[in-house]
């Protein structure tokens, strides 16, 4: 609003569901596009993404002080660098784009999880699982266990916003 500085986006319930869903559906097409275009050089960066991110704590609040904000932009950038792996080789820039934009939309959502106790998750096995199905070029198994890893995380905000 003019004069009375910024304003931050709420959050809905309803807003995040669907969103969701639609993340869900285009994250499909990428995937799918992605296995079956990928080569070497498409593999090296999904393990290096990997690599990276499994190097980098994942951020918690073990004292009740808060999470660092550099520790959470750090794995958050490390996350979307190996998500952002998984699709890149689908070959449609507009699926990217969408793709990019309900990734952004759905951070801002995610980064509510930080704040809370987080239900107990192996979100390096679930990277791993993702990686190595993607590196067999089993396109149905990627799907598959994104849709398991994006419902987990939607279960764990969804549960904050209910």
């Amino acid at each position: 609003e003019s004069n009375r500085g910024a304003r931050v986006k709420g959050v809905s319930k309803a807003e995040f569901e669907e969103l969701m869903n639609t993340r869900r559906e285009i994250e499909r097409l990428c995937l799918r596009e992605s296995v079956l275009q990928g080569d070497a050089q498409w593999e090296a960066e999904l393990i290096a993404s990997l690599h990276m991110l499994s190097r980098t704590a994942f951020p918690v609040d073990d004292a009740g002080d808060g999470v660092s904000a550099q520790a959470t932009a750090d794995w958050e950038k490390c996350h979307r660098r190996f998500h952002a792996a998984l699709v890149s080789a689908c070959d449609s820039a507009w699926l990217l784009k969408f793709w990019n934009q309900l990734v952004d939309h759905s951070e801002r959502y995610r980064k509510i999880r930080f704040h809370t106790p987080l239900a107990a998750r192996n979100v390096q096995s679930e990277h791993q699982s993702l990686l190595e199905a993607a590196l067999a070029r089993d396109s149905t198994k990627v799907i598959e266990l994104m849709e398991q890893h994006l419902q987990g995380t939607e279960k764990a905000v969804g549960d904050m916003l209910s």
